[in-house]
């Protein structure tokens, strides 16, 4: 695109040196002015190319280590509540009844079965933040899923199908 501008600006200087009218002269002009500014605006629309990503959140499983207190006197411990779960949620297939007014003669044609999501069973537990203070306590492991970097959407520069060029 800019090697056909070079060519009009050479051309339209070749037209002065032989052309000395100055009206014509200053039409000419304008009309390579709006031309070769019509031809940027072109190149320049054509060059920009973008997507949009949609990037998955990064999380890894960490095992954390509680060490719940189990005795009865709390006095001079540092201890404190925390909420561990003892069940993770799983997913089951129960039956259930399709309708209420259901007069099948067999009774397995009134029932459905449905797969449901059953959340994950927490308890409050008093916990020691390490073995050092007492020797009153168990060790529960639970896993922890940590998130790393969030997903999401981002626009990123791509390579242009039309021309072959990135940005």
């Amino acid at each position: 695109m800019f090697d056909t501008l070079r060519i009009i600006v050479f051309l339209f200087l070749i037209y002065v040196i032989q052309n000395k009218n100055t009206m014509r002269h200053i039409s000419t002009v304008i009309l390579i002015t709006c031309i070769s500014s019509y031809c940027l605006s072109q190149s320049a629309n054509n060059n920009l190319c973008s997507g949009t990503l949609k990037i998955d959140p990064i999380t890894k499983t960490v095992e954390k280590k509680h060490y719940i207190f189990t005795g009865s006197d709390t006095t001079g411990l540092n201890v404190m509540v925390t909420k561990i779960t003892v069940a993770e949620g799983r997913q089951e297939l129960v039956k259930k009844r399709k309708s209420i007014d259901c007069d099948s003669p067999n009774p397995e044609d009134c029932f459905t079965q449905v797969l449901e999501d059953i959340p994950p069973v927490t308890m409050n537990l008093y916990t020691l933040s390490g073995p050092d203070k007492t020797q009153e306590y168990d060790i529960r492991n639970e896993k922890v899923i940590i998130t790393e970097r969030e997903g999401g959407n981002v626009n990123e520069n791509i390579v242009c199908p039309k021309t072959g060029h990135p940005i």
